[in-house]
């Protein structure tokens, strides 16, 4: 079922009874509300809950979704001379504007429910870390699937206020996207900052395998 909720048209599945607890997870760069939408049957069996897959706002010309603009020929060109975009030194442009559309719906999801986890996948890795960062209430979990370290500056100066927090975070180690030396530097600096995380690195590249999967299922049966 896809409804319109706070402006984002977002796919929702629900519990077949009411929870009091849900998850809010984030396409990435170039996908849409569909892409990730089979983790709540894969991940959700079992488990009281209810899960939100929204749109980004962002049409892309050769189809699918952003939340933030990225320079795909310099990662391109980055990529053909082996190397990968420097995310750390930056803010990247469209990132708090992106925060101003998702945020009436984080606040609603968080008022709604008991319990909330947030996560994503590359970009919308980055969308929801950042939104947790920030956020003044915060949620249970983050689950952070091949995104990478931004705004290095920023976010360690926020991340202390999420202190105690649990966290899931997985990446590839032959990603050809997004460096895995960028999420173990990300990984290092949450869990410095006083969060409590669960690293799951894989022989893989951009993507959530089988394995990966069956791991953040058993991570979501532990929170309570």
């Amino acid at each position: 079922m896809v409804e319109n909720i706070c402006g984002l048209q977002t796919v929702v599945k629900k519990s077949k009874n009411k929870a009091k607890a849900a998850c809010l997870i984030l396409h990435g760069f170039g996908a849409d509300n569909n892409d990730l939408a089979p983790l709540a049957d894969a991940i959700g069996s079992g488990l009281q809950m209810d899960w939100y897959f929204p749109n980004a706002a962002i049409q892309l010309p050769m189809g699918g979704r952003a939340w933030f603009h990225i320079d795909i020929m310099a990662m391109e060109r980055a990529m053909q001379r082996g190397e990968f975009r420097d995310f750390k030194s930056s803010r990247p442009e469209g990132l708090d504007g992106a925060q101003k559309k998702l945020r009436p719906l984080y606040e609603k999801l968080r008022e709604e429910y008991d319990t909330l986890i947030v996560g994503g996948f590359s970009q919308g890795a980055m969308m929801t870390t950042e939104l947790t960062l920030s956020a003044p209430d915060k949620p249970e979990a983050l689950v952070i699937l091949s995104g990478t370290f931004i705004d290095e500056a920023g976010w360690r100066k926020s991340a202390p206020s999420c202190e105690g927090m649990v966290f899931f975070q997985s990446h590839g180690q032959q990603d050809a996207v997004l460096p895995f030396s960028g999420a173990e530097d990300l990984n290092e600096m949450l869990s410095e900052s006083g969060l409590h995380g669960h690293w799951a690195g894989f022989k893989g590249g951009h993507e959530i395998p089988q394995s990966i999967i069956m791991q953040l299922k058993k991570f979501f049966q532990n929170i309570r």
